[in-house]
């Protein structure tokens, strides 16, 4: 059964497939963000962000708004 959904990231608009079924396979998973920056992009964002938006959020350490 295929677990990924196809998705647009809400930040950047890139399609991109998430694992969120499958929290186990999803990339997320891989990236590092402080609780700050997980409940500040919670605040801003209703659906998941592609890869390269949370690397990108990861490497800077911060989150800036939109």
């Amino acid at each position: 059964m295929k677990t990924e959904i196809e998705k647009y990231c809400p930040k950047c608009g890139k399609k991109f497939y998430c694992n969120s079924n499958d929290i186990s396979k999803c990339f997320c998973n891989t990236v590092l963000l402080t609780q700050t920056t997980l409940l500040q992009l919670k605040e801003n964002f209703t659906n998941c962000l592609c890869w390269e938006c949370l690397n990108e959020i990861s490497e800077t350490h911060e989150y800036r708004t939109i």
